[in-house]
């Protein structure tokens, strides 16, 4: 597979060209409008891989680059993230594909989901939480495989004495699920079972 890459951002431009080389795909750096009206029209090419931005700033965007190029190819657009990563990628093709375009398509779309930033439980957000729910979170990472018992969590906040507070409990854990699900997409959660709380991942990364 030939791809060519638009981006003015040269830490994503070299970040995106290394992971696709590292599949074995050939690549096409553009780091520059000129370079980019150069090869777009490749008939070799099949895929293109844009920065949002920089399709704007020729008044394009997915569709409309698609009906510039008279043949059969696939468009993949994204937005910047922090550092050299990338979010919101959308991925289009032509009408009436042949089959190894809409393999392509599936190809690109695995390799270009692990270019996401990851989040780090334990640097981009335990420390952003609450004191207790974040001594919470990094319990449950640290023990992720026997997960913690309502005497464990009592202990890691109140030390060995019985408090009547041992409520406050279920608070914690309950606050500490509603922010999970609303900064990581209802990626990750708490779940109780055997009278045990684990951090769990609902659903599978690419």
């Amino acid at each position: 597979m030939k791809v060519l890459i638009f981006d003015r951002k040269i830490e994503t431009l070299a970040f995106l060209c290394e992971h696709l080389e590292n599949h074995g795909i050939i690549t096409v750096a553009a780091e520059n409008g000129s370079k980019f009206m150069c090869n777009y029209l490749d008939k070799r090419l099949d895929a293109i891989i844009a920065a949002k931005q920089e399709l704007t700033h020729y008044g394009l965007n997915s569709i409309e680059l698609l009906k510039k190029i008279s043949k059969d190819i696939t468009v993949c657009t994204y937005a910047h993230s922090a550092y050299h990563h990338i979010k919101n990628i959308n991925i289009i093709s032509s009408s009436h594909t042949p089959k190894n375009i809409k393999a392509n398509e599936k190809i690109l779309e695995i390799i270009l989901s692990k270019c996401k930033k990851r989040a780090d439980l334990n640097k981009d957000y335990i420390y952003s939480l609450p004191k207790k729910s974040g001594i919470l979170l990094k319990h449950l990472i640290i023990n992720k495989k026997n997960g913690l018992s309502d005497a464990d969590i009592r202990i890691i906040f109140w030390g060995d004495e019985k408090l009547s507070r041992q409520n406050s409990i279920y608070n914690h854990v309950y606050n500490l699920k509603k922010s999970l699900k609303k900064s990581f997409n209802n990626r990750y959660t708490i779940l109780k079972t055997n009278k045990r709380y684990r951090l769990i991942r609902l659903k599978k990364e690419a």
